[in-house]
């Protein structure tokens, strides 16, 4: 008796094995394999890991739009910020240039959106894309930051285009946006104040 049930056992998951197997190899067959991991999303030791690994990173800042409070990580100090989500913009501060999943970070501070890099970015006139804004007064300033040289472009409605060092924008650009009213803008909440925000349209 006993053996009967160990030799309907081993049939049960031959049976089972080889169904298995046919489901996932036939043709037409689907087959759902386990969901990729958010490089992006997760405790931010963990997305910032390689950083952390090279022990390139100093510090890691978010801005809470809504309430203009900070949060920041410090591998050496307890800190503020545990997680971070995609489409987080942060300010990453590195000792050393270092590639970061498609781009590179440079010595001191870097702003970046932790999302991919557009393909093929489209570009626009600032005054063209900020426009909505700047109609109803309520555009104060609006800023880029330049990674590799440490520089700041700005655009102001209100100054001649000659002092408007940002004339031009991409899309996946970051953007610090000083305003004057809550409203939104490129499905994107802006709030009294400063915000930071990624540009997704420059039309």
């Amino acid at each position: 008796m006993i053996n009967a049930i160990r030799a309907a056992k081993i049939t049960i998951a031959v049976v089972i094995a080889v169904t298995v197997a046919f489901s996932t190899n036939a043709p037409g067959a689907t087959y759902a394999a386990p969901p990729a991991q958010d490089p992006w999303s997760g405790p931010t030791d963990e997305v910032f890991a390689d950083l952390i690994n090279r022990d390139n990173l100093v510090r890691v800042w978010r801005l809470d739009n809504a309430t203009g409070n900070w949060q920041f990580y410090d591998p050496r100090l307890p800190s503020t910020l545990d997680t971070v989500s995609a489409g987080d913009i942060v300010w990453l501060v590195i000792e050393d240039r270092q590639q970061f999943h498609d781009r590179t970070l440079y010595p001191g501070p870097n702003v970046i959106a932790l999302a991919p890099l557009p393909p093929n970015p489209a570009s626009g006139s600032a005054s063209d894309v900020f426009a909505e804004l700047t109609s109803g007064g309520n555009l104060v300033t609006a800023w880029r930051y330049d990674n590799p040289t440490g520089n700041w472009a700005l655009y102001h409605s209100s100054f001649p285009a000659h002092a408007n060092d940002l004339s031009t924008v991409s899309t996946g650009d970051v953007i610090v946006i000083i305003t004057r009213e809550q409203r939104q803008f490129q499905g994107q909440t802006l709030y009294v104040g400063t915000n930071l925000i990624i540009l997704s349209s420059v039309r």
